[in-house]
């Protein structure tokens, strides 16, 4: 048996600047909403096919956590509207937000 557990796993060699990876770490890093696109494909990064890089976007893949009432509760609600549930949840958000403007 090894002496170090986790011996097989490789650092990744990330030549970074200390003050890009602080900017890329933050939550709230950027507060002008104008900037972001309104049709920006979903998440926080994805594989560009044609070059093979990993392309950063403004957004993120969130988590939420429920119960089994809500989530019997956000489930019934999400197949009325034919959604599914992430759809459904980013749908009432946006909805939500928009009738106060």
């Amino acid at each position: 048996m090894k002496n170090n557990p986790f011996g097989d796993i490789k650092k990744k060699n990330n030549n970074i600047s200390k003050s890009d990876f602080i900017e890329s770490a933050k939550v709230d890093g950027n507060t002008d909403t104008s900037s972001f696109e309104k049709n920006e494909r979903r998440g926080s990064s994805y594989i560009d096919k044609e070059t093979g890089k990993r392309v950063k976007l403004s957004g993120k893949i969130l988590q939420v956590p429920v119960n089994g009432y809500e989530l019997n509760i956000i489930e019934e609600g999400a197949k009325k509207m034919g959604l599914p549930l992430g759809s459904y949840l980013r749908t009432l958000g946006i909805e939500n937000v928009n009738k106060d403007r």
